[in-house]
Formats: structure tokens, sequence, C-alpha cells
């Protein structure tokens, strides 16, 4: 007896060693780029369902792919694991890896932007709660219900397909509000505020969270950063910046959160903060110290404040700001782009016009400039920025003259096998008339992506 089990704790001991050695081998792979992390997960999963099928011989009347075309498939895993899910999907069979890089085409469409609040600039002029949206298909502006808070240097995310107007400043006091817009209610809610009253800060979103970083109380430039759950309607605070900052611009990428120039109340800042996500997103507890510390990255090309910044592919474009301290300090046409694989700033090409306090939007690969100040005066003009061509150029402008408001873009994401509308499905017919897949009955579903930080400071 002695013996077997003796033998039995050996042939453990032996069966745990061989699969600490795989799993090194698996990390080798993936680490060196042989294999993918989600093409090593496919293989062990057919390999154990075919052992399975073995053991078990059965029949199926449905195919994978079927499965995949049923709304209640798709539906929750395109609610809450998002669109990079469906690249995993379509890793499960090869018959589905053609359907999901269909999918992945026309979940990008582009929908709506979403401005709000600021102020006009003209002397004795309070901060506005109007609201506007764009329809970027349409090319059409729409006037929405006002922000039942007017404020300006606001910031602004969207999440769980509802857009954020995040702090300000209301009546020369800093604001801890927070409101929401539900584009399908077409109303207002009021959120749980901040724990911290500011302005001149910046936003943006990742899943189920948003984040509001740094700003100004009205006094000093602060390095707080907050993180917003929406499923929970909770704040939480986050790691706090390594240098505080006021008329910030954020963005968010690939897991990682970045804070680029502002002021810390004495000068412009070229200086640039990034904050690693942990696995699986924010933790829920605020006291979990998984969440990393920020680190530096190389500066931006030139200081800059009152910017804005957003993400195209991977690389970080900030764009307009001023590089002085002051009301009228000169404002910037220039932009620039952060390359993370580089770790390299390159310039851009300058806007048509120069200004601060601007907002700055994606869609695909286009990049709009909304709104802003050139120091004198706001301005109404909309440009877009082709980050493949290299080349700007005019869009309707603004319903009014606008700067230091908060802006926000939405995305409608016609998922294949999940619900598309009847020009997507026309669409798909003319890219491929022998198409196997089954084209699903009309609908929509509205999804978002994280915002770039429209909230910009004109305090010092």
């Amino acid at each position: 007896m002695s013996l077997s089990h003796g033998s039995t704790l050996m042939l453990e001991q032996e069966v745990a060693e061989l699969k600490q050695e795989l799993a090194a081998v698996f990390d080798c792979l993936v680490g060196s780029g042989i294999l993918r992390a989600s093409q090593v997960a496919a293989s062990i999963h057919k390999h154990r369902f075919r052992g399975h099928l073995q053991r078990w011989p059965c029949a199926y009347s449905k195919t994978l792919t079927d499965l995949a075309a049923d709304p209640g498939i798709l539906h929750p895993i395109l609610c809450y694991a998002g669109i990079p899910a469906i690249g995993q999907v379509g890793a499960c069979a090869q018959a589905l890896k053609h359907n999901t890089q269909v999918s992945q085409r026309y979940a990008v469409s582009p929908a709506r932007f979403y401005v709000f609040g600021g102020s006009t600039g003209e002397a004795g002029s309070t901060p506005e709660g109007s609201a506007f949206c764009f329809d970027v298909e349409e090319s059409h502006w729409q006037t929405l219900p006002p922000m039942p808070t007017a404020r300006d240097v606001l910031a602004a995310a969207a999440c769980g397909g509802r857009v954020y107007a995040i702090g300000g400043k209301n009546g020369g006091r800093a604001s801890a509000a927070v409101e929401c817009y539900d584009p399908q209610d077409l109303c207002w809610y009021h959120c749980p505020p901040m724990s911290v009253a500011r302005g001149g800060l910046g936003a943006a979103a990742d899943n189920n969270t948003v984040f509001a970083v740094g700003g100004s109380d009205g006094r000093r430039a602060l390095n707080v950063v907050e993180r917003y759950d929406c499923r929970t309607n909770v704040w939480l605070r986050a790691p706090s910046l390594l240098t505080p900052r006021r008329g910030v611009a954020v963005s968010y990428n690939g897991g990682c959160l970045y804070a680029l120039g502002g002021t810390d109340g004495n000068q412009v800042l070229s200086s640039v903060e990034q904050l690693i996500m942990p696995p699986g997103g924010p933790v829920e507890d605020e006291a979990d110290q998984t969440m990393a510390s920020w680190t530096e990255l190389p500066p931006m090309l030139r200081p800059r404040r009152a910017a804005s910044a957003a993400c195209v592919g991977g690389r970080i474009f900030v764009i307009g700001g001023t590089n002085e301290m002051g009301l009228q300090g000169r404002c910037l046409e220039s932009g620039e782009v952060y390359e993370p694989e580089r770790s390299a700033w390159e310039p851009l090409p300058p806007m048509l016009v120069a200004r601060r306090g601007l907002a700055v939007l994606c869609v695909g690969d286009l990049i709009y400039v909304f709104g802003g100040s050139d120091g004198e005066r706001c301005t109404q003009m909309v440009e877009v920025f082709d980050s493949v061509g290299g080349a700007w150029s005019a869009q309707p402008p603004l319903p009014q003259r606008c700067e230091n408001f908060g802006a926000v873009a939405t995305q409608t994401m016609e998922m294949l096998g999940l619900s598309m509308g009847p020009k997507a499905r026309s669409l798909l017919r003319q890219d491929d008339p022998q198409a196997p897949w089954p084209v699903p009955s009309p609908g929509s579903l509205e999804g978002s992506y994280a915002s770039s930080a429209q909230g910009v400071s004109r305090w010092g």
C-alpha cells in the first residue's frame, strides 16, 4: 500500500513538473512573438474538445458558426468583454475567422460627437450649459437638452453607452459635479460627485471605468486621480500623478492611461506620465495596490497646456494648446504624435488655426479638432486631420463659438451575427456576394470608446 501511495505521489510530482515546464515553453514562445496567447488557448481548447468527442461521441445539428450568428450568444460577449473579445471568438474556429474580421471592419462605424459646456470667451460671459451632438455620417449638428449644471474647464468621457460631464468650474468655483447624458433616454442624470472638486482636469474611460486626472481646486494644481465604476456608481482613488497638472491632456491606449503636459502652477510642462492597468482592468478594492504607480515617458517636443489628445491606431496624438503661462499666451497650431513602440515623438503638420482650450476626437484614421481660442477670441472652426494622408481640411463649424468645453465620441457597433443596419448589410453583400455567413435582421447596439481629455484650465 505504501509503495503504491509513494508511486502515486511521484507521478503527481512529475506531472506537476511537466505542466510547469510546458507553461514555461508557452511563455517563451508567446513572449518572443512566435505564437500568440490566443493561438495557444485555441489549440489547447481544440485538443481537449477532440478528446471529449472521442470519449463521448455525439452528433450536433448546430455548428459553432450557427451559434455565433445567434444574438443571444454574441450579445453578452460584446457587452461585457468588448470588441477585442471578438478576435478571440474568431480564434475558436477557422469558419469564424473571416466572419469576425468582417465584423471588426463594421464595428467601428462612426456615430456621434457630443459637445457640452464651456464658455464663449466674451467679456462678462458665464459658463455654458448648452449641449450639441454631431452626426459624423450626416455631417449635421443637433441641439440637445442642456446640462443641469453649467460649467467650463470640465472633462468628458464615454462609458457604458452614456457620456459623462465631469468637474469643471461654475461661478468661479471648482466643481465636483458629475452628470451623464443617456442618448437613448435623451436626458441627463445626476451621478455621485468626485471626492475632490476641480476644474482643468482630464478624463478617459476604459470598459466600465472613468478616470478623472489632475486639475486645479482654484488655488493650486493637483496630482489627484479618481476612478468611477459605471456599474456600481462609486468613485475610488487611483494612484496619484508624479507631478501636479492642470490643463492636462489625457488619453487611454492599450491598457495604459497617459497624462500629457499641463502646468504645475509655475511652468508649462512637456513631461508625460503613464499608468499601466493591471490585467483585467482596474481593481475594485481601493486598498488593493495591484495597480502600478505612474512612470515617466519621453517628454513631448514642446511644453503644452490646454491642449487635447486622442489615440489613433495605437499612437497618441497631442494637438494645440499654449506653451506660455497666463491668459494672453501665444497659442500653438502645432501637434505631435507619440509612437509607443519606439518611445519617440514626431511633429505633425500644423493646423489651419492656432488654438488652446480645444477638443480632439477621432473616428478611424481621422482626427477631429473642435473650437478653442487663439488667446483673443473663441472660434467655431472644426478641422479634421487624416492621420494616414497627413493633411488637414475644414469641416462644418460648431453651432457656437466655444472654448474649455467637454467633448466625447460614441460609436455604433454593428456586429456580424448580432445587429446590423440595412446599409451595412448591403455593403457586406457588395463586398462579397457569395459570403457564407448569415445576414442578421436589422438592429443597432450602442457602444462607446474612451474619449480624450477635454478639460483645460484658464486659471493661472
